[in-house]
């Protein structure tokens, strides 16, 4: 199954900078009392830390119960961070009940950046055309929820390496053809591809990855049984 651990956490990181005022960004409409004191955007607003917005700051400490404070916010720590990012998102999609990591981290990614149902509703439409099912032969809702029947009928097709491979494929093209279709995409849109294929790319890796050891852990069985064959032999 899939694992949130450091290296999804690393790639995140990788492509999420520190504070953000930029007003371009839909983010700035929830923005926090902390003034920008310096750069490009100094004297307004910051909206955004580490990729996390105020707002999705606002839903955290609901849950946990603390009055909302900006200045919590920009000293947001990395243990807060972390827990966001598995709490909010990562389970949100039920990420560690597909076996996919690669499928698991674009879901992910999706969510993490936002129009993520969109994603899960092609999802289910594609496992649809193929022929899958939920559980107990349950037919797929098209509704953009990343429920048991969705996990079941991704994890059912990917155990097949060539689909996990069109599947990362297929996903990554949805991706981008969602953030094409954002008013902001002229503004992001060079860096939303670079992170989308960025995150492509890694995905399948892992899938080779799982698949180079799978052949070496055969083949080493093959030739550990080849030994004890000819040695029994002698």
């Amino acid at each position: 199954m899939a694992v949130f651990n450091d290296s999804v956490l690393s790639h995140v990181a990788k492509f999420e900078g520190g504070l953000s005022a930029d007003p371009r960004d839909s983010a700035s409409r929830i923005p926090s009392t902390y003034i920008m004191p310096s750069g490009s955007f100094k004297g307004l607003p910051v909206h955004t830390n580490k990729g996390v917005t105020f707002a999705t700051w606002q839903t955290y400490m609901g849950l946990l119960g603390i009055p909302v404070s900006s200045q919590q916010f920009i000293n947001m720590t990395r243990t807060q961070w972390v827990d966001i990012a598995k709490r909010l998102y990562w389970d949100k999609i039920k990420a560690s009940q597909i076996k996919s990591q690669g499928v698991a981290e674009i879901l992910f990614e999706a969510i993490w950046g936002g129009g993520s149902a969109n994603l899960v509703r092609a999802l289910q439409e594609y496992l649809k055309s193929k022929g899958y099912k939920g559980a107990n032969k349950m037919d797929l809702t098209t509704d953009g929820a990343m429920g048991v029947n969705t996990v079941y009928a991704t994890n059912k097709y990917t155990e097949i390496k060539k689909n996990e491979n069109d599947l990362i494929e297929y996903l990554t093209d949805k991706r981008l053809d969602y953030l094409k279709s954002l008013s902001s995409w002229a503004t992001f849109g060079t860096g939303w591809t670079n992170r989308v294929l960025a995150m492509k790319d890694r995905a399948l890796a892992m899938v080779t990855s799982t698949t180079g050891m799978a052949t070496i852990f055969f083949l080493g069985l093959v030739g550990f049984g080849y030994y004890f064959y000819n040695k029994n032999k002698r």
